[in-house]
């Protein structure tokens, strides 16, 4: 398995977002990494999965399947994310993939006072996104940030952006070469 994933929360296949993100990749010199195409997982829990979840944590148990994606997300080295704009947010396969994998005993452990003590080994977090018009970072970004910093305890995340790739359609070729310029900003600063 790769210690390097690449969630990709697009949906086309012409997607402008995963596109910059692995141009990311490959600018880093990175070629063995598994991508996880979000929206084909159905990861979404349902009330009995949820049970079994809560009874397989309970019991420190594992080995069940339903924890794959858990394992490999806690044990991969760096995660990249693909995730365009959609509705003021990202789209919704990628937070049931962060509800999916966010399990105590993989991810986090509590502390003997109820703090979060990350278990995860990536130092290093990647979010691409890419917008028809504007990004209002709270709801996408600020979530992903949030999450990433509280349950795994990563600070160095890195953030590109792209907007208004549909309401300047002139433009979209001089955001994208721009955003490859950033992308090269952003491994350098990585090193």
């Amino acid at each position: 398995m790769a210690k390097v994933i690449l969630l990709d929360a697009t949906m086309r296949p012409d997607s402008r977002t995963k596109a910059l993100a692995c141009y990311y990749l490959t600018a880093s010199g990175i070629n063995d990494y598994d991508t996880y195409p979000l929206a084909d997982l159905h990861l979404q829990l349902s009330k009995e999965d949820l049970q079994r979840r809560m009874n397989l944590v309970a019991a420190r148990n594992y080995d069940d399947p339903l924890f794959d994606y858990a394992k490999a997300f806690a044990d991969a080295e760096e995660i990249v994310i693909a995730a365009p704009v959609y509705d003021l947010s990202f789209p919704a396969c990628l937070k049931t993939y962060l509800e999916a994998i966010n399990v105590p005993g993989i991810i986090f452990e509590y502390g003997e006072h109820g703090d979060i003590i990350p278990k995860v080994k990536a130092k290093r977090v990647t979010y691409i996104t890419t917008s028809g018009g504007p990004i209002m970072d709270i709801h996408g970004y600020g979530y992903v940030q949030a999450f990433f910093e509280t349950f795994c305890g990563l600070q160095e995340i890195g953030y590109i952006k792209v907007e208004g790739l549909d309401a300047f359609p002139e433009q979209v070729e001089q955001k994208i070469a721009k955003a490859k310029e950033s992308i090269i900003e952003l491994i350098g600063d990585q090193k």
